[in-house]
């Protein structure tokens, strides 16, 4: 998310994170009544963009599924960690956060994106002048 901004910005930081496990943000909510899934905790992130103060909601989602593939780290081990899910977001208390978050669900929507071209036709036009026009 961040990224964005890296021309206004080049070193964003945490400033402070505040846990709330046991309030669903509106979008776990939302998860939860379409999925019966509900997020195993969750936090606020205020990172400071140079100088102005951007919050951002973490949901923490366990992912029971991938399991069999996670590993019991051992006291050193950085590779070794439990298979969770994480939905990062900006939280929706400015113009420019709704307007960040839409434009990465426009950026990110296959049926929004323009189709490749078809490719080029190696045929010759059809006798008697110029190809068929698409309708």
């Amino acid at each position: 998310w961040e990224r964005a901004y890296h021309s206004e910005c080049t070193t964003p930081s945490l400033s402070r994170f505040v846990g709330r496990p046991d309030e669903l943000s509106f979008e776990a909510r939302t998860r939860y009544w379409r999925t019966g899934e509900v997020p195993f905790d969750r936090h606020d992130w205020f990172v400071n963009r140079c100088g102005r103060e951007v919050r951002y909601i973490i949901d923490y989602y366990d992912r029971p599924e991938q399991q069999a593939n996670d590993q019991l780290p051992s006291l050193h081990d950085e590779s070794s960690v439990k298979s969770i899910e994480l939905h990062v977001r900006p939280a929706l208390d400015s113009l420019e956060a709704a307007a960040d978050r839409a434009r990465r669900a426009t950026s990110r929507a296959p049926a929004l994106q323009q189709p490749p071209p078809p490719p080029a036709s190696s045929s010759p036009p059809a006798q008697g002048g110029a190809a068929a026009q698409p309708s």
